[in-house]
C-alpha cells in the first residue's frame, strides 16, 4: 500500500462498504506515517464496530508509536452517539461528533485518519457520506473495494478533493452477525473493566440524548407538576419541541395520552448506554445499572464525577453478557 501525501494533505477519510478493510488500511497507513516521523491521530467513526472507545460512540486516538491493532489505542476524546448505527436520526449526532473530534485532532496532530462506518449506500448512506465530506473537508478521500460501487461518489468528490481508489487489503473477510455482536461485547467489557459505581440524583442533572431529549425547551416546574397530575405518573424531565411534549416518566402514564405527547419511562433505561456531560462537553460514558425516581446507579470510568451536570440518555441496550 503506497500513498504519498503532500505537506498540505492532513485529513484523510477512508470510505467503503462493510468489511472492505477500512480499519486494516487505517492501521497500515497510521503506522507508515508514524515511521516517517508524523504525529498521527485516528478518528474511529464507526459506532457499531468500534476499535477506539466503546460501541455507541465515536473515538479519537493519538498514536504515540506503531501499534498492532487500533484497539490498543486509548481514546483521548469521545463523541456520544447512543446507537450502533449512524443511520436514520443518528446521522446528525454522528456528523456533530465527527466534526468535533477532527477539529480537536487537528490542533495537535500532523495527520488525521478517519476510519468510517460501512454505511455508504442508499439514501442514508449517501446523505451521511456527502455530509461527512462537507463537515470535515478532507484533503484525501480513499475508497476501498470495487470502484464501480462508488462511481457516483467518486465523480462528485473529485471536483473538490483528491480521490484514490484502492483494493481491499489482503486477508480482509466478511464478518458474521455473531462475530460483530461478540466484538461489541468484547469492546464494552474492555472499556468498563476498571469502571466504578456512581449514584447520580435526578435533581442534580439535566437530561439530553438525541433524538429523545435535549432538542426542545424544558418545561417549568409548575408545568411539569400539572402534566404529572394529568397523566397520572411522576415526571423527571419534560420539554417541548415542534409542538410536541417529550417526557421522561417514573412509570407508564395512566391517562391523558395524546398524539402530541411522546414518553419514555425509566424502567426501559436499565442496562442502556448513556453519555455524561460537564460544562466543557462530554466527559465520558456510563452504563445504567439501577434506576428509580430519585437517582441512577451507573458504572463508569469517568474521573470527573463532580463535573457531571447532564446525562445523555439512549435506547442502546448493552448486551447482558457485559454485566456478568
Amino acid at each position: 500500500m503506497v500513498l504519498d501525501l503532500s505537506d498540505q494533505e492532513r485529513i484523510i477519510i477512508l470510505l467503503g462498504k462493510v468489511d472492505t478493510g477500512k480499519t486494516t488500511l487505517a492501521l497500515l497507513l497510521a503506522n507508515k506515517l508514524i515511521s516517517e516521523g508524523k504525529k498521527v491521530a485516528v478518528v474511529d467513526a464507526d459506532p457499531g464496530q468500534s476499535d477506539i472507545g466503546p460501541p455507541g460512540t465515536l473515538g479519537l486516538g493519538f498514536l504515540d508509536g506503531k501499534v498492532e491493532k487500533l484497539s490498543e489505542v486509548s481514546p483521548v476524546k469521545l463523541a456520544f452517539i447512543g446507537s450502533t448505527s449512524p443511520g436514520g436520526p443518528f446521522i446528525w449526532p454522528t456528523l456533530w461528533g465527527l466534526g468535533d473530534l477532527v477539529s480537536f485532532a487537528c490542533r495537535d496532530r500532523d495527520i488525521v485518519i478517519i476510519d468510517s462506518s460501512g454505511l455508504i449506500m442508499g439514501k442514508d448512506g449517501y446523505t451521511l457520506v456527502k455530509s461527512k465530506i462537507s463537515v470535515v473537508k478532507p484533503d484525501v478521500v480513499i475508497f476501498l473495494g470495487n470502484e464501480r460501487d462508488y462511481l457516483h461518489l467518486i465523480d462528485e468528490f473529485s471536483r473538490y478533493t483528491r480521490v484514490v481508489v484502492l483494493p481491499s487489503p489482503s486477508g480482509v473477510r466478511i464478518k458474521t452477525l455473531e462475530e460483530r455482536r461478540s466484538n461489541r461485547i468484547k469492546m464494552w467489557k474492555a472499556y468498563f473493566k476498571n469502571a466504578i459505581e456512581v449514584e447520580l440524583a435526578w435533581n442534580d442533572v439535566k437530561v439530553g440524548g438525541f433524538p429523545h431529549f435535549g432538542v426542545g425547551i424544558p418545561l417549568s416546574k409548575t408545568a411539569v407538576q400539572e402534566l404529572s397530575f394529568k397523566i397520572g405518573t411522576g415526571i423527571l424531565w419534560a420539554e417541548k419541541c415542534n409542538g410536541k411534549l417529550k417526557i421522561l416518566t417514573v412509570s407508564y402514564p395512566e391517562r391523558g395520552i395524546d398524539a402530541e405527547l411522546e414518553w419514555i419511562h425509566i424502567g426501559s433505561l436499565k442496562h442502556t448506554l448513556l453519555g455524561l456531560e460537564g460544562n466543557e462537553g462530554l466527559l465520558d460514558v456510563g452504563l445504567v445499572l439501577e434506576i428509580d425516581e430519585r437517582k441512577l446507579l451507573i458504572k463508569t470510568p469517568c474521573t470527573k464525577i463532580g463535573d457531571i451536570n447532564k446525562i445523555l440518555l439512549s435506547k442502546l441496550r448493552v448486551d447482558e453478557e457485559v454485566f456478568k
